[in-house]
């Protein structure tokens, strides 16, 4: 990871306590640092449209896509969505400054195909999280996994390495990578222990500060830019 590439990196890693399919703010802080106001983007996955109408707050030109058309998307202006597939998108090359694909890589039938797809329509950036499949050795001895490990939409599992080699292989130049979604097994083990719930958690969120405890999160997130010129 590059230095200073990612701001504001203790809030970054904290917690997260939203839903899916909502608007994530660590996600979307790291997406704010690095566009500009006027810029198109293309959100990929984009579900019910949350980020779709949050990046138009921020001055972006955005346009959704998935592969399913959801009511919601009736509250915003025609023609902000594409029903379509990632692996097959239906924009000319460069046609966006920046794409953005959320939860997205892991579910596809071929992630390869998906990636090249995202860097043939980006011009500047792609922006991607995936659920981090490393597994600590803490969680291993344990027994713990993260629990998208039992989801079976997934069909690829990525670590920093694999998700780096993947949008490599796409043609990008230049990728780095953060972890977001920080989760807490004090909280779990201070349960077993039959603690309140309210107590332990927050007897949870005062061991984080102990000096030398580690941070575990739940997503890889990757900003990927510069691309390999065909000959």
């Amino acid at each position: 990871m590059k230095p200073g590439l990612w701001t504001d990196r203790d809030s970054i890693l904290e917690p997260s306590r939203v839903l899916w399919g909502t608007v994530n703010p660590h996600r979307l802080r790291i997406v704010r640092t690095h566009i500009a106001r006027g810029e198109r983007i293309l959100d990929v996955g984009c579900a019910r449209g949350h980020y779709v109408k949050a990046l138009r707050e921020l001055g972006c030109r955005t346009v959704g896509l998935d592969l399913t058309r959801h009511d919601e998307w009736d509250m915003l202006r025609q023609g902000a969505f594409v029903v379509a597939s990632v692996q097959a998108l239906p924009f000319r090359d460069c046609s966006f400054d920046t794409v953005v694909a959320f939860e997205v890589l892991e579910h596809t039938l071929d992630c390869y195909a998906a990636a090249a797809e995202v860097a043939r329509v980006s011009r500047r950036l792609a922006i991607a999280s995936v659920p981090n499949c490393e597994i600590p050795p803490e969680f291993a001895t344990a027994g713990l996994t993260f629990y998208h490990w039992t989801d079976p939409s997934h069909r690829w599992f990525f670590t920093e390495k694999s998700l780096e080699s993947l949008l490599r292989s796409a043609g990008f130049v230049s990728v780095d990578i953060g972890r977001i979604n920080a989760v807490s097994p004090a909280v779990l083990f201070l349960s077993s222990m039959r603690l309140p719930a309210a107590l332990a958690t927050v007897l949870g969120k005062a061991l984080r500060h102990v000096p030398g405890s580690r941070r575990y999160c739940m997503t890889l997130i990757a900003v990927a830019s510069g691309k390999v010129r065909a000959p």
